[in-house]
């Protein structure tokens, strides 16, 4: 329940105040999430928020939990 509850807060944040980011920055956030130790590779999902990181990586409003990006 909280994961939904932190998603739908991130997406109203993005729609009141965010933009997508450029593709190269895009690529970068993933790029670190990849070699992160947080990084569930099977599901492509962060164990530290539990955000799905190919959703999260593309939002200006969103930031990772361990500011890496």
């Amino acid at each position: 329940m909280k994961k939904i509850i932190r998603f739908l807060k991130a997406i109203v944040r993005y729609i009141r105040f965010g933009k997508r980011i450029t593709f190269n920055d895009y690529v970068y956030r993933l790029t670190v999430c990849e070699v992160c130790d947080h990084c569930d590779k099977e599901n492509w999902s962060c164990k530290k928020c539990g955000c799905y990181l190919d959703k999260k990586a593309k939002m200006n409003t969103e930031n990772c939990p361990d500011d890496k990006w």
